[in-house]
Protein backbone atom coordinates (compact mmCIF):
# COMPACT_ATOMS: atom_id res chain seq x y z
CA UNK A 1 0.00 0.00 0.00
CA UNK A 2 1.47 3.29 -1.04
CA UNK A 3 0.94 6.02 1.33
CA UNK A 4 0.74 9.46 -0.96
CA UNK A 5 1.79 13.21 0.76
CA UNK A 6 -1.62 13.73 2.11
CA UNK A 7 -2.42 10.65 3.50
CA UNK A 8 0.74 10.92 5.72
CA UNK A 9 0.27 14.59 6.44
CA UNK A 10 -3.14 13.42 7.87
CA UNK A 11 -2.26 10.90 10.51
CA UNK A 12 0.60 11.84 12.96
CA UNK A 13 1.74 8.49 13.88
CA UNK A 14 2.50 7.91 10.21
CA UNK A 15 4.19 11.27 9.55
CA UNK A 16 6.31 10.13 12.33
CA UNK A 17 7.44 6.68 10.71
CA UNK A 18 8.62 8.04 7.93
CA UNK A 19 10.28 11.21 9.80
CA UNK A 20 12.30 7.83 11.54
CA UNK A 21 12.63 6.03 8.01
CA UNK A 22 14.27 8.31 6.80
CA UNK A 23 16.59 9.00 9.11
CA UNK A 24 17.88 5.14 8.98
CA UNK A 25 21.57 4.75 7.58
CA UNK A 26 21.34 1.78 5.59
CA UNK A 27 25.01 1.48 5.76
CA UNK A 28 24.89 1.19 9.81
CA UNK A 29 22.37 -1.38 10.01
CA UNK A 30 23.76 -4.74 11.33
CA UNK A 31 22.62 -7.62 9.52
CA UNK A 32 20.32 -9.62 11.47
CA UNK A 33 21.56 -13.00 13.26
CA UNK A 34 20.06 -16.53 13.38
CA UNK A 35 17.68 -17.08 15.92
CA UNK A 36 18.22 -20.24 18.12
CA UNK A 37 14.82 -21.40 18.94
CA UNK A 38 15.72 -25.38 17.87
CA UNK A 39 17.25 -25.38 21.92
CA UNK A 40 13.83 -24.20 23.47
CA UNK A 41 11.89 -26.47 21.53
CA UNK A 42 13.97 -29.92 22.31
CA UNK A 43 11.97 -30.94 25.68
CA UNK A 44 8.63 -30.05 23.95
CA UNK A 45 10.11 -32.38 20.68
CA UNK A 46 10.84 -35.18 23.46
CA UNK A 47 7.78 -34.69 25.08
CA UNK A 48 5.59 -34.84 22.20
CA UNK A 49 7.70 -38.42 20.64
CA UNK A 50 6.69 -39.77 24.05
CA UNK A 51 3.09 -39.00 23.78
CA UNK A 52 3.04 -40.15 20.45
CA UNK A 53 4.64 -43.42 21.69
CA UNK A 54 1.99 -43.94 24.83
CA UNK A 55 -0.82 -42.42 23.20
CA UNK A 56 -0.80 -43.66 19.72
CA UNK A 57 -1.15 -40.36 18.37
CA UNK A 58 1.06 -39.09 15.29
CA UNK A 59 4.10 -37.04 16.75
CA UNK A 60 3.63 -33.98 14.84
CA UNK A 61 0.50 -33.31 16.27
CA UNK A 62 0.81 -33.66 19.91
CA UNK A 63 3.79 -31.37 18.96
CA UNK A 64 1.47 -29.12 18.06
CA UNK A 65 -1.32 -30.09 20.94
CA UNK A 66 1.50 -29.64 23.53
CA UNK A 67 3.02 -26.40 22.01
CA UNK A 68 -0.43 -24.53 21.84
CA UNK A 69 -1.49 -26.06 25.59
CA UNK A 70 1.82 -24.52 26.76
CA UNK A 71 1.30 -21.45 25.30
CA UNK A 72 -2.12 -20.97 26.57
CA UNK A 73 -2.41 -19.94 30.47
CA UNK A 74 -6.03 -21.75 30.48
CA UNK A 75 -4.49 -25.04 29.47
CA UNK A 76 -3.24 -27.97 31.98
CA UNK A 77 -0.88 -30.28 30.13
CA UNK A 78 -1.80 -33.52 32.36
CA UNK A 79 -5.29 -32.53 31.35
CA UNK A 80 -4.68 -32.42 28.16
CA UNK A 81 -2.83 -35.82 27.93
CA UNK A 82 -6.03 -37.67 29.46
CA UNK A 83 -8.23 -36.16 27.24
CA UNK A 84 -5.95 -37.02 24.36
CA UNK A 85 -5.96 -40.32 25.55
CA UNK A 86 -9.87 -40.59 25.67
CA UNK A 87 -10.12 -38.86 22.28
CA UNK A 88 -7.14 -39.51 20.46
CA UNK A 89 -6.05 -38.07 17.29
CA UNK A 90 -9.74 -36.83 16.44
CA UNK A 91 -9.39 -34.94 19.79
CA UNK A 92 -5.76 -33.13 18.99
CA UNK A 93 -7.48 -31.87 15.63
CA UNK A 94 -10.34 -30.49 17.49
CA UNK A 95 -8.46 -28.55 19.86
CA UNK A 96 -6.17 -27.56 17.54
CA UNK A 97 -9.06 -25.86 15.35
CA UNK A 98 -10.49 -24.19 18.87
CA UNK A 99 -6.69 -22.24 18.98
CA UNK A 100 -7.29 -21.62 14.94
CA UNK A 101 -4.68 -23.92 13.20
CA UNK A 102 -5.21 -25.59 10.24
CA UNK A 103 -4.65 -29.13 10.41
Amino acid sequence: MRLWRREREADPKVEAFFRRAVAVDVNKVKEAGRIDAESRLKPLKRLARQWAKELRVPPGLAFNAIYYCVNDPNCDLDGLKERIREGGQDFIIRFLHEHGVEV
